[in-house]
This record gives structure tokens, sequence and C-alpha cells, in this order.
């Protein structure tokens, strides 16, 4: 480029010295012609010689000028040559570069998942392993309630259901009682957390802001009081309990119901993802049981549950389990969610057996007229379905808390009693009933036949009265009335006694008649009848003895149960 700069000035210098050369020509050859000789042109001719020799020496820059443009042409073809080469060379290198770039992307992303998914295995396992090694919860006030339950239940499923077995056998609507509603019972009177607590459930998609709400009712706005130690995922993986205790501690309650304690650490570590990871926790781990110092639960026990998924049956198996056990279930729904799925609605239809709140969460987000939009088609879709509510709380973290705590002060508490007790104690209660009409029914049958059996006897004797004293008339008949007779020896020498024709007739009759036709026939019907009385009788004695046995083994049973009942009532 400075080489071509030189030329153009080269150029131009050039350029103007033939123009100026031509002028002074021109002036020369005025001066010629007019034969005079101007100072100031012949000073100008002796400038020629000097522009003459510039001009040539000009030419031969100029030869010199072109010739090193031509080698500086050749350098800058190569140049260009060598540039446009190594252009190709970096487009290969660039190319090359973002190939192996995308690669490093690839492998550091894969590295990433790869990084994500070891840890939750190592988490999953760490999980899986503090549970497997997880100590039994063998506090003093636990053991002594465990022991009066099972003794309790272990008298109910042994000793009374066979004492029972007859009238249970015979109406099998009462079988439940000593199998699944009795393993039920067990297990919602070991839960010491929700003993004379009101206990509420709440169920809902993920975010739609179930934490939140729990917080502000634990906390009832006051910022000094402490929200939930986990977060959303640890606390609706799995079933948990929130109750309060002077210190904070945590529990879960294994498939073959064990209340043990695992640390704090282990309990965060309870994500979707982790458990996930496991697969099959539910053989594990029925439920959590999280407490921690907290006035407000002194009277209440949350229950934070996975919810109802279409997508998750695990989830929603988890949650089906436990909410019976609470006094009522709100259901929180994202204002900006829609409605109910149907899966969720037909499981509630199905096993739901307690009040149930909604609850329209998040409602600051959209104008009231398009929340009560929401409210009025999730009520109507409930309404279609044939499912009762409660109520319908629209709520925010900046509604009143009212709005939520009127309606969980009006649920009614029924930790306290014992639907299963009550059902269990009417029904011994029946059985002994049938069992004392029982009693009564032998008795008199029992009674009766032995009235017919001393009738039956008496008759007898009566009857022997009568053939006695057929015998005795007999007797006289042949005392009075024969005459001893010689027989000759034509008939062997024989004593021969006979009597007169009215006294044989007289004898015959009450022989033949009265001793051996009406007498013994009367005899032995009441000899057969006394026999058959007395095989009743004994029948109906044995039925009696054992009415009386089992009346009495109901009253024992019934005694024992009550005293076992108000074992368990003072835990």
């Amino acid at each position: 480029m400075v080489e071509l700069s030189r030329l153009e000035q080269a150029e131009n210098l050039l350029t103007e010295a033939k123009a100026r050369n031509e002028e002074l020509n021109q002036q020369i050859n005025l001066l010629k012609e007019s034969g005079l000789a101007d100072p100031n042109l012949l000073e100008k001719l002796s400038d020629i010689d000097n522009l003459k020799k510039k001009l040539k020496k000009l030419q031969d820059d100029l030869e010199d000028n072109e010739d090193e443009l031509d080698e500086t042409k050749k350098k800058l073809k190569n140049k260009v040559a060598d540039y446009n080469q190594l252009q190709q060379d970096k487009e290969k290198v660039d190319n090359d570069f973002r190939k192996v770039t995308r690669q490093f992307e690839e492998i550091q992303h894969q590295l990433e998942e790869t990084t994500e998914s070891l840890h939750l295995k190592m988490e999953s396992l760490t999980f899986v392993q503090s549970i497997l090694t997880a100590v039994e919860d063998n506090d003093k006030q636990t053991s002594e309630t465990y022991s009066k339950v099972e003794q309790l239940a272990t008298f109910i499923r042994s000793d009374l259901k066979d004492i029972l077995k007859p009238y249970v056998r015979q109406n099998g609507n009462n079988a439940a009682l000593f199998g699944e509603e009795l393993m039920r019972w067990e297990i919602v009177q070991k839960k010491s957390w929700i003993a004379g607590k009101t206990t509420i459930a709440f169920v809902g998609e993920f975010s739609a802001g179930k934490t939140s709400i729990v917080n502000r009712i634990l906390s009832q706005d006051n910022p000094d009081v402490p929200r939930l130690p986990v977060s959303t995922k640890a606390t609706t993986a799995i079933p948990t309990y929130i109750t309060g205790k002077p210190h904070e501690e945590y529990r879960f309650f294994s498939r073959d119901n064990k209340l043990k304690k695992i640390d704090k650490s282990d309990f965060n570590r309870v994500t979707k993802e982790v458990l996930d990871q496991v697969g099959g926790m539910s053989n594990l781990i029925q439920y959590f049981v999280m407490a921690y110092k907290n006035e407000n639960l002194d009277n209440l026990s949350i229950l934070d549950t996975p919810g109802f998924s279409s997508n998750d049956s695990e989830d929603s198996q988890r949650t089906l389990e436990v909410i019976n056990e609470c006094d009522a279930l709100f259901w929180v729904f994202d204002v900006n969610m829609g409605t109910p799925n149907k899966t969720s609605i037909d499981l509630i239809k199905k096993h739901l057996h307690k009040p149930l709140y909604v609850v329209i969460n998040k409602v600051d987000t959209k104008a009231p007229s398009e929340v009560e939009s929401v409210e009025k088609l999730i009520c109507d879709t409930f309404q279609r379905e044939g499912v009762a509510i409660e109520g319908c709380i629209q709520f925010s973290a900046k509604v009143p808390l009212n709005n939520i705590m009127d309606p969980i002060k009006s649920v009614k508490s029924t930790s306290g009693e014992s639907a299963y007790l009550r059902s269990l104690q009417e029904l011994v209660v029946q059985v002994k009933k049938d069992a004392e009409k029982k009693v009564k029914e032998e008795n008199r049958e029992y009674t009766d036949y032995s009235s017919q059996f001393d009738e039956a006897l008496q008759q007898f004797n009566d009857s022997c009265n009568t053939l006695q004293e057929n015998c005795d008339v007999a007797v006289n008949i042949i005392d009075m009335s024969w005459t001893e007779q010689t027989i000759s020896k034509l008939w062997g020498n024989e004593d021969k006694y006979e009597l007169s024709k009215e006294d044989g007739k007289h004898l015959k009759e009450t022989i033949v008649d009265y001793i051996a036709g009406n007498n013994l026939q009367v005899i032995r019907n009441n000899c057969e009848l006394i026999s058959n009385l007395s095989q009743q009788t004994q029948q109906a004695y044995s039925k009696l003895i054992e009415a009386r046995e089992q009346f009495q083994s109901l009253t024992k049973a019934e005694q024992t149960l009550q005293k076992n009942i108000q074992l368990v009532k003072s835990k």
C-alpha cells in the first residue's frame, strides 16, 4: 500500500511537469517569433533544463517504481494467497473448535446429569440406610401406650373373637371388627400426637401453596414463631404429621407399626427425587411424625400429604391410608390452576368419610370477579359429581387469617372417642343380650322337658300301681276260687286245680285284658316316653349349661374388654 501511494505521487508530479513543459514550450515559441528576450522568460528557459532533468529523473524513478510495483504485486498476490490459506485454516480451526466446544458442553451436561444422578443415588442410599438402621422410639409414655393398645388388640383378635365367633359367622357385617377395622384402630390409638387434638389434613397439587398456609396457621402471623423447617418437597413426599412438643424430633411409622427415630438431616433428604430413586418406599414407611416447639400445635395436629395425582398412584395410596384418621380434609387449589381432575374426585367419593373443605389459594393474584368464577366452577364440579363440601375458603398471604382459622376451629375432634370401640361394645352387649335370651329359652325348654319327664314318671308309677292292683286281683281270684282235684293214674297221677267257670272268666279277663293287655301297653308306652323325655331333658340341660357358660364367658369378656378400654383411655 505504501508503494502504490508513492507511484501515485510520481505520476502526479510527472503530469504537472508535462503541463509546465508545455507552457514553457509555448512561451519559447512566442519568444522566437518576436525576437525579443525577456529576462523573466530567460529565467524560465533556464528552468526548463532543470525541469527536464527532474522529468528525466521522475521517468527513471517511475520505471524503477513500476518494477517495484510488479514485485510488490507479486508479493501482494502471494500474501493474499497466504491470507486466503490462513483464512481457510482459521475457518477449519474454528469449526473444529466449535465442534469440540459442543462435544465438551454435551460431556459437561452428561457429567452434570451423572453427578446429579449419583448424588441422588448417594442420598437415596444414605436415606435407606438410615431407615433400615433406625431405632425404635422406646420412651416410657410411648411404650406404655403401645403395651395397653396391644393388650386390648390381642384380647379382641383372640379371646373375644373366639367367644363371638358363632355370632360373627352368622352376621358377616361384623367380621371387619376383628380384621381391617381392628388394625386401623390399633394404628390410630398408637398415634399419641393426635390424641386429644383436632387433626386436619391438607392435600393439593404441587405448588398449590399448602406449606405457606400451614406456616400461617402455625405462626398465627407472629414473626417470632418458627415456621416449618422443611421444604415443600420434603413434607409432601410422604404423609407427614406436624405436631407440637417441647423439643424438635423426627420419627416415622414403619409398616410393621413401629415408631422409629431418625435425624433431621435424614428427614430433610426426603424429596420426591430421592424417593423416585429408591422405589417401594411405601413398603418401609407409612408416614413421618415431625414435632417441634410451637404452642399453636398444643390443640392441633396437621397432616401434610402428597395429595391425589392421576400420574402417581403411590402418592394417592399414601394419602388415602391416612386422611380418614383426621377430623377434616382441606383441599388446596391454586386459583390459577382450575378445577380438580376426575381421578381425584373419584378417589374422594370412594374413600373419604370425613368433612371436606375447599381452599382456593393465592386469590390476591386475580380480580375478585375471576376468583368468584373459579370458586363457582369448583363448587359446581363437586356438586355435579355428588361430593359434599362443608365450605369454600378464599385465602392468600394477604387475606385475614380468620378466613381459614374459623373453619378449622369449627372442626370437631373425634380423637378422644372411638367409633370402633363403641361398635365393638355394642356388638358385645347385643350378643350378651342374645345369650341371656338364649339362656332363658333353654331354661324354659329344660323346665318344660323336666315337667314332662316328671309327669311321665308319675304316669309310670301310676301304671305300675294299677298293674300291681290287677295282679293282686288275679292272685286273690286264684286263692279264693280254685279247688284241688286228684287226678287218676291215667293222667299221670298229677294234682289238678280247677276254677269255676265264672271265676275262670274273671281271672282270664284280669290277666289277659288288664295285666297282659292294657297295663303292660301303658307301662311300655310310659317307658318309651320316659326314655325320650330323659334324652330330651339331658339335651336341653346340656344346651342350658352351654348357654349359661357362653353367657358367663360373655359377661367375663365384657368385663375384661371394659377394663382394657379404661386402661387405653387412661394412657
